[in-house]
């Protein structure tokens, strides 16, 4: 089964968005959007408060927990299907723990110079699951060099909106290939490399 996911989006839970719970669900369950990520800035707030949404209206959205970092060495994401209390803040050890817990952690917007990205300490982090290859908020440049990066360390690449607006929504995103439509299949084909397509919407 191929679906479309966006797997960073911002909602009020984070200072610098406008996005409200509930117009992030519906506009993404309304374009055809099977999975989303809400990756706020330090707090799972915004994504337990869309699950709760998701399942009182009771419709066929899947909502993975996610969170934007910031470590000793840039801006990482993580992505997992339950609450995580204790998060480091040593890159290293963020990811090793996501590992362990059967999460995913990924580079967002890796060399985007405006943003508290990863740069070169991309490439010492060689147990990254994947690279955000296009973000929708970044330049054809910068996510060029994420995509060289990609290459080179032979991972998983994504594409994601990165919204914090509701123009800024599903402007970018990834076709993947799952077996079902829950988080463990989700983040297990990400982890075997199962993109079928990035799109950036112009």
């Amino acid at each position: 089964m191929r679906i479309k996911v966006d797997l960073h989006i911002h909602s009020t839970y984070s200072e610098d968005s406008q996005l409200t719970i509930d117009e992030i669900v519906r506009f993404y369950f309304e374009n055809g959007f099977k999975a989303i990520a809400i990756t706020d800035h330090e707090t799972f707030q915004g994504a337990l408060n869309a699950r709760k949404l998701v399942k009182n209206l009771g419709i066929d959205l899947t909502v993975i927990l996610g969170m934007e970092i910031e470590t000793d060495k840039g801006e990482l994401i993580i992505l997992t299907d339950h609450e995580i209390v204790e998060i480091p803040r040593i890159a290293e050890k963020l990811i090793k723990k996501l590992k362990e817990s059967n999460g995913l952690t990924y580079a967002p917007h890796p060399f985007d110079p405006d943003r508290k990205s990863l740069g070169e300490n991309l490439y010492d982090l060689r147990e990254i699951d994947a690279i955000e290859v296009i973000n929708a908020n970044s330049s054809k440049k910068y996510n060029s060099l994420a995509y060289d990066a990609m290459k080179l360390l032979d991972k998983p690449g994504l594409a994601n909106s990165d919204a914090h607006t509701i123009e800024g929504m599903g402007r970018a995103y990834t076709i993947i290939e799952v077996r079902r439509n829950n988080v463990k299949d989700i983040l297990d084909s990400i982890r075997k490399g199962k993109i079928i397509r990035r799109i950036l919407r112009k």
